[in-house]
């Protein structure tokens, strides 16, 4: 049985109900881009001045403002509209970020020793996973309505993700047996490497999403006019 034809009046009432979505959607994206992108500079430049300086200090601060700001992004990430009715994947996946947040602080050098910051950086890793894994299905579901290259892209990154962590993972598994050590510090070298490639490409797509979402508004100005019929 093929499914009956949309009236003109349900046409609009959805074209409504995805312009509303878009619109939330692409508001908070506008939030979280400039808190990535501060958070980011943030890090990049106290990293540097840390190791010019040779100031615990300026590390200890830069975590903090680093990790305020993280924590911030992950609410927003956990307020985002549902995909569809009583899915929490966004709540979930916030929550999880938040989490990744506070365990990688407390993962810092200078408030716990080598041993337990091993297994805070491991859960961190573990919480990433669990936090991406229930995020990019979610906005991929919402991508799918407006943007079918960007849903690819953001697949894409949670893949590479997965390796980058999953080396990370493994490393630190290694690295308690002394005869492969060597093989553990040539994956935290790569997983090093990578990590400085995340951050940026998830701004560039955190921006490129609120830039879709924008765009697709554009198409629907007048759909207020379904609200009040």
């Amino acid at each position: 049985m093929y499914p009956r034809e949309l009236s003109e009046q349900e046409k609009k009432m959805e074209a409504f109900y995805k312009e509303q979505t878009a619109k939330k959607i692409s508001g908070k994206f506008y939030i979280m881009f400039y808190l990535l992108l501060v958070s980011t500079i943030i890090s990049f430049v106290g990293e540097i001045l840390s190791r010019a300086s040779g100031s615990s200090n300026i590390y200890f601060i830069v975590s903090v403002l680093s990790s305020g700001i993280n924590l911030v992004y992950g609410f927003l990430m956990a307020t985002l509209p549902n995909p569809i009715p009583n899915d929490d994947r966004f709540k979930r996946g916030g929550i999880f970020y938040m989490l990744t947040i506070i365990f990688g602080f407390i993962y810092d050098p200078l408030l716990s020793s080598y041993s337990y910051g091993i297994i805070f950086q491991a859960v961190a890793a573990i919480f990433a996973l669990l936090s991406f894994y229930n995020f990019v299905p979610a906005i991929r579901e919402i991508l799918c309505n407006y943007d079918f290259g960007l849903s690819d892209s953001w697949d894409k990154f949670k893949k590479v993700y997965t390796i980058i962590l999953l080396s990370l993972l493994g490393a630190i598994l290694i690295c308690w047996i002394p005869i492969i050590n060597l093989i553990a510090i040539i994956a935290i070298v790569i997983y090093s490497i990578g990590i400085l490639i995340i951050p940026i490409w998830e701004i560039i797509l955190v921006y490129k999403t609120h830039k879709s979402l924008s765009a697709f508004r554009a198409y629907f100005p007048n759909n207020n006019e379904a609200e009040t019929e």
